[in-house]
């Protein structure tokens, strides 16, 4: 009984909105908000440098909830791979965990694709395992300082069960505009398969070599955060906030190095 009690409302939580707790998070790194965090979008991936990135927090303050991120990449210019692990823990209770393997190709100038492959497993204490493996395709258009992006996320090619992270096959595109080197503001859309739609707004500042902050705001749930980066030579820290309606707020610690 204690473990249904505990795991219900976890479910719950990351059912909500056809979303779990790294849905907002990965959707900013795939969009490459920041001018100066590590970006998951196609163009930062085929960058010619080596990144890699790591991040934890206990979301929304659960108990011993633990979400824990780490992102590489090696980009050659025309070309990039990345790859990515993560994990969602409460103890014995529930336990997923995923890895990612993807490319990014320059197709010419401006235009860069990019394909992924993931999978996922999720363990539920006493109740068993589920598996599954998805794929996401994405296309990044760059000009004259007008980013548009779009792409399907979450396809999935096999799964063991439909559990309530499943089935989230995600539809999306976004549209930034960098005024300056110091200021850019983005939107973006969400269509998930069962109907439900999420937006994005957010807006990136660069306030010195430094310094650098980004601020937005996310629906369904309300969700305002920020992001503040400070890099100093190679190495970069970031403090992401996410104030969520009707949960506590989110404080994630990250790290990255980049050469």
């Amino acid at each position: 009984m204690k473990k249904i009690l505990i795991i219900a409302p976890l479910l719950t939580i990351t059912d909500a909105a056809a979303s779990s707790f790294d849905d907002p998070v990965l959707w900013l790194r795939e969009l490459g908000i920041s001018q100066a965090g590590i970006g998951a979008d196609p163009g930062s991936i085929c960058l010619a440098d080596f990144e890699i990135y790591a991040a934890y927090t206990n979301p929304y303050q659960i108990g011993r909830l633990r979400w824990n991120d780490l992102f590489l990449k090696k980009g050659f210019e025309s070309w990039g791979i990345h790859g990515r692990f993560n994990s969602y823990r409460l103890e014995e209770y529930y336990n997923r965990y995923g890895y990612e393997l993807g490319s990014a190709f320059r197709a010419i100038d401006s235009l860069v694709l990019l394909a992924a492959l993931r999978h996922e497993e999720e363990n539920y204490a006493g109740f068993g395992s589920f598996e599954k493996r998805e794929m996401d395709a994405r296309f990044a258009y760059r000009r004259f300082g007008l980013s548009i992006g779009a792409g399907l996320s979450g396809i999935v090619l096999s799964e063991d069960h439909d559990t309530g992270n499943s089935g989230r096959v995600r539809a999306w595109g976004s549209c930034s505009y960098e005024f300056s080197r110091a200021i850019s503001l983005t939107a973006s859309v969400r269509r998930f398969s069962n109907g439900t739609t999420r937006w994005l707004f957010g807006q990136d500042l660069r306030v010195s070599e430094e310094l650098n902050l980004t601020i937005g705001y996310m629906n369904r749930p309300d969700l305002i955060f920020g992001k503040l980066i400070v890099s100093h030579g190679s190495y970069l820290f970031e403090f992401t906030y996410y104030s969520v309606s009707s949960l506590n707020d989110t404080v994630i610690v990250g790290i990255g190095y980049k050469r």
